[in-house]
C-alpha cells in the first residue's frame, strides 16, 4: 500500500464520527483520510492526501458545517480541510508551531474560528482561522510532566 506510512510505532487508526451528517472520517498510519458515507456503507465520498510523511493523530470535525475539519500529525503539524474543495486543494491552513506530537485537536465550544490543539510536552494553543497562520495563545509551554491525554468539553470552556 503506497499510502501507508513506514513507521515503527505509528498511531494506528483515528476516525472522528457525525452522527447528523453521516459521515466517518478516517486517518492514522496513511497519508490520505478517506471519508466514508454511513448512509450508503461505502467509502469514496474523498479521499483526501495529507501532505505529510508522518501519521495523522488526531481528527475532528467542524461541528456546525461538518464541511471543514482539523487534522494534526505525529511531527507537530495541525492541519485545516475543507471538503468543499476539490481533493487536490483540500489543506487550507497548515500550523508547524508544535514541537511535538499533537496529542489532540478540538473545536472551540464558544467560537466556531478557533480551536485548541495539544502536543505531548504539555504546550496547549489557541489558534483563530480569520487571523494569520500563527496560535493566537500558548498554555502550559513547557510542562515537565507532558500530556497523554487532552479533550474540550463540548458546551463549555473546560478541557
Amino acid at each position: 500500500l503506497s499510502e501507508v506510512v513506514p513507521i515503527r510505532q505509528g498511531t494506528g487508526m483515528v476516525i472522528d464520527w457525525r452522527q447528523a451528517a453521516g459521515t466517518l472520517l478516517v486517518g492514522g498510519d496513511s497519508r490520505v483520510i478517506k471519508v466514508w458515507d454511513a448512509q450508503t456503507e461505502t467509502q469514496g465520498l474523498q479521499d483526501l492526501e495529507t501532505n505529510s510523511e508522518s501519521p495523522v493523530t488526531a481528527i475532528c470535525s467542524d461541528h456546525i458545517s461538518n464541511q471543514t475539519f482539523i487534522a494534526s500529525f505525529a511531527d507537530g503539524t495541525v492541519k485545516v480541510f475543507d471538503r468543499r474543495l476539490e481533493e487536490e486543494d483540500a489543506i487550507v491552513r497548515s500550523y508547524s508551531e508544535h514541537g511535538n506530537s499533537v496529542q489532540n485537536v478540538r473545536w472551540h465550544p464558544r467560537y466556531g474560528s478557533r480551536f485548541l490543539s495539544a502536543s505531548t510536552d504539555g504546550e496547549v494553543k489557541v489558534w483563530d482561522l480569520r487571523g494569520p497562520d500563527q496560535s493566537t495563545e500558548t498554555m502550559f509551554h513547557g510542562d515537565k510532566y507532558g500530556l497523554s491525554h487532552f479533550d474540550v468539553h463540548p458546551t463549555t470552556c473546560v478541557f
